[in-house]
């Protein structure tokens, strides 16, 4: 932190002790920037074929706004919940207060909708590390593993959402497979990330089983969640941990019923909990900022699952995402000029990827 009077600036050379992106790096995200703009612009498409764009205003106009407000209530409360989940991992290791910590998680969504690739999620962990006096690379493995939780619990819904829905018993059958798959694998990870802390070699089985170059991948993958193991290696800070994660997607559940409700949508369980599935992988597809294209495409989807027309849906989509950007805009800027943080040097600091530790700076050891 910076002394009073003086801006806290995010210096983009030593944020994660990074060295500058070479030609073939930045020609490299260059590409992953276009390939996400062309899959949100296609997505989009999609989304909006076929929709009558003069039913939209009226879809809007019926809407129940008191519900709506209600549900943007509890959008703000889940930012508050996330940054309890935060401080229980990084708590123990210093001091932290939830409010201060709720200023960078904003912050991060905010940059996740302005910046491509995702770069929110650096930007919310250099500045967690840097207020804190905490090594990047320490919060960014515990931040890998609160995502990775964020993960288990959007499985969990899938698998609690197939055992009320109408779908055909092969189609549930399925999901409940696939969905328990995906948490048993979860837990082999896992596993393996707790031997990579003692041991800091791969198993010999992966070393017969896996071509080095696929194995060499997976270990460092691997050793990243391991590294983010420190967070939450006693009994209470792991509780915690999963308290907060089940309550932040109850609180999900919660304001998407709303907003559903307020449509006048489908809103019992299985229909927010197929849509909170649905969105939630969905968005893991590189997109352009913000996931335009992607979340509409995937609400529209979600919807017609229950017989939404895809006038109506895609009338929630583009309502939804658009209030959703400005709220999480004013709320981001607000936090920014709260922390005296220059734009100028965030933008920087969004676009440089960190890369892995090496000699001394490991994760969890060294300083900024």
């Amino acid at each position: 932190m910076s002394c009073a009077g003086r801006r806290f600036q995010i210096e983009p050379a030593t944020l994660s002790n990074e060295s500058p992106k070479t030609s073939g790096g930045r020609l490299s995200g260059n590409i992953k920037i276009a390939a996400g703009i062309v899959i949100s612009a296609v997505f989009l498409y999609l989304a909006a074929r076929n929709v009558d764009f003069r039913k939209i205003p009226g879809t809007i106009a019926n809407v129940d706004y008191t519900l709506y407000g209600l549900s943007i209530l509890v959008y703000l409360v889940s930012f508050y919940v996330k940054a309890l989940q935060v401080k229980i991992m990084l708590g123990f290791r210093s001091p932290v207060g939830s409010w201060s910590l709720a200023a960078p998680i904003v912050i991060g969504y905010y940059c996740n909708n302005i910046f491509p690739l995702k770069a929110g999620e650096v930007v919310r962990t250099s500045l967690i590390a840097r207020k804190k006096s905490l090594p990047f690379w320490s919060v960014f493995s515990a931040m890998l593993l609160e995502r990775s939780f964020d993960l288990v619990f959007v499985l969990l819904i899938a698998l609690a959402t197939s055992f009320f829905t109408a779908f055909p018993p092969e189609v549930n059958a399925s999901i409940r497979g696939f969905v328990i798959f995906l948490i048993v694998a979860y837990g082999a990870f896992i596993a393996l990330a707790v031997l990579a802390r003692t041991k800091r070699r791969a198993p010999a089985i992966l070393e017969k089983l896996l071509p080095t170059r696929v194995r060499t991948w997976l270990w460092t993958m691997i050793e990243r969640l391991a590294e983010g193991l420190w967070a939450v290696k006693k009994p209470l800070p792991l509780a915690g941990t999963f308290s907060m994660g089940l309550l932040f997607w109850m609180i999900n559940l919660l304001g998407y019923w709303l907003r559903l409700e307020a449509f006048g949508l489908p809103s019992s369980f299985p229909a927010v909990g197929v849509f909170i599935v649905v969105v939630g992988l969905g968005v893991s597809i590189p997109s352009a900022p913000s996931y335009v294209g992607v979340f509409h495409l995937l609400v529209v989807f979600a919807l017609g699952v229950f017989g939404v027309s895809k006038d109506t849906a895609f009338s929630f989509a583009l309502f939804s995402h658009a209030l959703d950007f400005v709220i999480v805009a004013l709320l981001g800027n607000a936090a920014i000029v709260a922390e005296g943080i220059s734009m100028k040097l965030l933008r920087k600091s969004a676009s440089a990827a960190p890369p892995p530790p090496s000699g001394g700076d490991k994760p969890g050891e060294g300083s900024m």
